[in-house]
């Protein structure tokens, strides 16, 4: 059936529904108030753009998600009632929630007593559970898309509505450019960079919404999207004043809800659910009065004798624009909840000490987009100089730590000057971005990649080493790493890696003597050797692209400068600096969208990585067995 190239009016028909009036309209369509004749019922009636609606291929997957979420049922999540193409209309009917969403809500009468700000976001919570049990990710969690109805004078029922992007949890990911759905204020900090949604970037939205509920406005504020974006990925967690065991209780699941990381993150929505149902159970206890007081106005203050007395402060309206007032990075805390950011990362478990995922070994925090570059070079280094010895070393009994550091690899290509004359609108305007921003842009370019080659050299205690590798998002890499006069081939393969070292990078690498080189050689001959799971975890820091970029720099105070353009392999590129410390990485960043790093230069370690073949196809395969060797059967 053709599509209609126009939106209904009130008084139209579309099949057995007749429109009323309009409710709003969005990204994908038009919502109607609308009356499902048949049946005598009102329903919100989403009518598709005739854009969307006239692909064919749009309509097939609209067609089966529609259906999908026609089968789940929850209390908090809005029903779809019907869906279809009638009358030149594309269309999904669903049940209609008179009262509003939470955005208006907020806007109109400010945060909500405590109590009842718990009870709104733990309905949502149950939805959003309900949601992922049956395979959906929402994916644009935020005030306008909870759905209010008053039940009473003290009631109020959530929904979870708007799936309009929600997509199956096990759908085949389609990336367009680099657009990321969702609202910036409330997106999770690896969507920013360009990773894909999730359960976890679910219940990061859930803790932004949770604070949002709790303040009348959004954890972070800035005036460019840029801004936000930073802010969710660099800023703490945003924190109540602590005035009570419950409070405490809160700003915990608010630190695990909204963890920079998503494996400290709950593991699932009912999890942070039941920890906010224990926090209700504390509205009991007396200090409860003295916090709802803090969060309805100002603490109380005694005056006299008398009760306590309350000036009252305005709300803020919890708008989802990117343009809020206040400083950059901040957090969107009103005077009166002012509160000190938390000092360390967010702690092993929840409130109610169930749910929450364990925190990774490691220790230090990632996520810093400056400490992202500066620590792609160290992970080389710790790989190079230690990963390879670590598992020849198993093959001598005691074991040691390696070399420490060697010869080999590429440079990459040089670097020259370069005229703008040739250069488009688009690269210009990129140039003339802060760095921070062009930092941030290359950051999401890179996080969407499958695949990259990656070759170069550091040097530590002056002895220098090389990487020649392709590695890949999947964690899986093929390639050559140098000590030396020595190489070793690595390859890891889904979590298992193997290591060929010729004689020259034993050597090298034996620098305590543990191993008896001689023999070992006889032993193994050109064999592949097998590392254990520890080791081929610590592979991982040089194999997993997404481990690679996080890095182990932690966030750095340093300022990023821009500096002069050049060339790398006929493509313009801005040189990005910035420090940790006494630490300095250059990253040259490519002015051509996508905006690639093409090059790191690190000068703690005189590191420099030349990166290229970007999603290039990954092909490699474990060593077949009969070329395997466990060097645990070599240890006494």
């Amino acid at each position: 059936m053709p599509v209609t190239a126009s939106f209904p009016t009130p008084g139209d028909s579309i099949g057995r529904f007749r429109v009323i009036a309009q409710l709003g309209a969005g990204g994908m369509g038009v919502v109607y108030d609308a009356l499902e004749v048949n049946l005598e019922r009102r329903v919100a009636l989403k009518v598709i753009s005739p854009q969307l609606a006239g692909d064919p291929e749009f309509r097939a997957r609209f067609a089966s998600e529609a259906r999908a979420l026609a089968s789940l049922d929850s209390p908090h999540v809005v029903q779809v009632y019907a869906h279809g193409e009638e009358d030149g209309y594309l269309y999904i009917a669903t049940q209609l929630i008179p009262d509003g969403d939470l955005g208006q809500m907020l806007t109109r009468w400010g945060p909500a007593p405590l109590g009842k700000a718990l009870e709104l976001i733990e309905q949502v919570a149950s939805g959003l559970h309900d949601a992922h049990t049956a395979g959906f990710v929402h994916r644009d969690i935020k005030p306008g898309n909870v759905l209010v109805r008053r039940r009473g004078p003290d009631t109020v029922q959530a929904y979870l509505g708007d799936f309009g992007i929600a997509r199956r949890v096990d759908a085949e990911v389609t990336r367009i450019g680099s657009v990321v759905a969702g609202t910036p204020s409330y997106m999770a900090p690896e969507l920013h960079s360009g990773a894909q949604a999730g359960v976890s970037t679910d219940i990061y939205s859930l803790g932004c919404l949770l604070w949002v509920a709790l303040t009348g406005q959004p954890p972070y504020s800035g005036v460019t999207e840029f801004e936000i974006a930073g802010a969710h990925m660099t800023s703490p967690v945003p924190q109540l004043p602590t005035v009570s065991p419950m409070t405490e209780a809160l700003n915990r699941a608010l630190r695990v809800s909204m963890a920079k990381e998503p494996g400290h993150r709950y593991r699932s929505a009912l999890a942070l659910r039941d920890d906010l149902r224990e926090c209700l159970r504390m509205t009991d206890d007396p200090a409860y009065g003295v916090h709802a007081a803090t969060l309805s106005g100002s603490a109380p203050t005694q005056t006299g004798g008398g009760a306590p007395h309350r000036t009252p402060t305005p709300s803020v309206p919890p708008s989802s624009s990117p343009h809020q007032q206040g400083q950059p990075g901040q957090h969107g805390t009103p005077r009166h909840l002012a509160a000190s950011a938390p000092t360390g990362p967010p702690p092993s478990g929840p409130p109610g000490a169930h749910g929450a995922p364990p925190r990774s070994s490691g220790g230090s925090s990632r996520g810093s987009r400056r400490g992202l570059w500066i620590g792609l070079s160290a992970a080389a280094v710790a790989i190079i100089v230690g990963g390879g010895a670590a598992i020849v070393a198993g093959t001598g009994g005691d074991g040691g730590n390696g070399g420490n550091g060697g010869n080999g690899g590429t440079g990459g290509t040089g670097g020259g000057g370069t005229e703008a004359g040739g250069r488009s609108a688009e690269s210009q305007e990129f140039l003339d971005s802060e760095a921070d921003a062009i930092l941030l842009a290359a950051e999401k370019d890179m996080r969407v990649l499958d695949s990259v080659r990656m070759s170069g050299t550091v040097d530590q205690d002056g002895q220098p080493g090389g990487v020649e590798m392709t590695i890949t998002s999947a964690g899986n890499c093929d390639g050559e790493l140098s000590i030396g006069d020595g190489a070793a081939q690595l390859r890891r393969i889904d979590g298992e890696a193997w290591l060929r070292p010729d004689r020259a990078f034993l050597e090298a690498s034996n620098t305590d003597g543990s191993v008896d080189v001689d023999l070992f050689m006889t032993l193994i001959g050109d064999k592949w050797l097998k590392a254990d799971a520890a080791q081929s975890e610590d592979f991982a820091d040089l194999c997993d692209l997404d481990e690679l970029l996080e890095g182990d720099g932690g966030t750095s105070e340093g300022e990023a400068t821009k500096g002069e353009v050049t060339e790398i392999d006929g493509q313009e590129v801005v040189a990005i600096t910035t420090a940790d410390g006494s630490d300095t990485t250059v990253a040259q960043v490519r002015l051509e969208a996508p905006h690639y790093v093409l090059r790191l230069e690190n000068d703690a370690d005189n590191g420099r990585f030349d990166l290229s073949g970007f999603d290039e196809p990954f092909t490699a395969q474990a060593p077949p067995a009969d070329e395997v060797i466990d060097p645990n059967d070599f240890t006494g």
